[in-house]
């Protein structure tokens, strides 16, 4: 069994029911990107903070499409409760591939524009991005390098939005 496999296995022993009520709301919170669509949104409302909501959601958007519409039919990897379907799922069982998990791909995005927003905002969305991409691997749908995948689209495709529409710390609405 290799390492990934033992990991998970390793969750499944350590399951509550409080941890599962938990696991399930988290992992819910990042269901289609929809709290950091949410939050993208909110930013776009305010003038001081619109170029973030907009570079949010477009980082949100693009790590989402390469994830689910490039990657995922081209790695085709079958989800740990497709290896293992005698294991009993919490959640409705995804028809999708899983790598890469587009759950930490679109929380992940959403960090990096936070935290260049303001680090404090940043703190507060990796920690939530962290227990959603924790959740996939306890609910039985994503191996850790689905996860570790999912952040690396994410970061990349912040970075590029960051990039490309011209918002550098040095230009932040917040330090003016």
């Amino acid at each position: 069994m290799n390492w990934e496999v033992s990991f998970l296995m390793f969750l499944q022993t350590h399951h509550s029911a409080f941890m599962d009520s938990c696991m399930i709301f988290v992992t819910h919170l990042g269901n289609f990107g929809l709290i950091w669509i949410a939050i993208g949104i909110l930013l776009c409302i305010r003038p001081k903070y619109r170029r973030y909501g907009f570079a949010l959601l477009i980082a949100v958007g693009s790590a989402a499409l390469i994830g689910n519409f490039i990657i995922k039919p081209i790695a085709m990897r079958p989800r740990p409760c497709m290896d293992f379907p005698n294991i009993p799922l919490l959640i409705s069982r995804p028809t999708s591939y899983s790598f890469p998990s587009s759950h930490s791909a679109t929380s992940f995005a959403a960090v990096v524009v936070l935290w260049r927003l303001n680090k404090y905002f940043g703190f507060f969305a990796g920690i939530v991005a962290v227990l959603i991409a924790l959740s996939r691997m306890y609910l039985f749908v994503h191996y850790p390098t689905d996860i570790l995948g999912g952040f690396l689209v994410g970061f990349v495709c912040a970075l590029l939005t960051l990039h490309f529409l011209k918002l550098s710390p040095k230009n932040s609405s917040l330090k003016k």
